[in-house]
């Protein structure tokens, strides 16, 4: 490990406990929403999002009615806590970086978040293990 290995990871702001039950829905749809954001949604991608949900007890959220009433901006007013929002982001970027073949679309549509959120900017593992591991310790208790 180099010199700035130890530095990057020393700047990853881990949660002191897991985000509320409550949280879980609008962070699977914004989640869900990033996987889909290139119009094909790779297997990779999907399959992160379905670890996700399933870690924390929602199965087949896509046929679920709070997710098809769910939108971009009503899942960004139901956050309300910065570990929250980081958790988010944290998933997000997680999504995002399961998509080798990801576009500008999946940026832009990180950056409307994290601006709907009025979140501060993130830091997160560089290895997609370590930073899956990081997504899960903001959900799971």
């Amino acid at each position: 490990m180099s010199t700035t290995d130890v530095i990057h990871q020393s700047q990853v702001e881990k949660p002191g406990h897991a985000v509320s039950r409550r949280y879980y829905e609008p962070i699977i749809f914004l989640a869900e929403r990033m996987a889909s954001m290139d119009k094909i949604t790779p297997m990779p991608e999907q399959r992160m999002v379905d670890e996700l949900a399933k870690a924390v007890g929602l199965e087949d959220v896509r046929r679920q009615r709070w997710f098809r009433d769910l939108n971009d901006n009503k899942a960004c007013e139901r956050i309300d806590l910065d570990t929250v929002k980081r958790c988010i982001l944290v998933v997000l970027s997680l999504v995002m970086k399961a998509d080798t073949q990801r576009g500008e679309d999946a940026k832009k549509y990180f950056s409307k978040i994290r601006e709907l959120l009025g979140a501060d900017p993130i830091t997160v593992p560089v290895e997609i293990e370590e930073h899956k591991e990081l997504a899960l310790k903001y959900l799971k208790n």
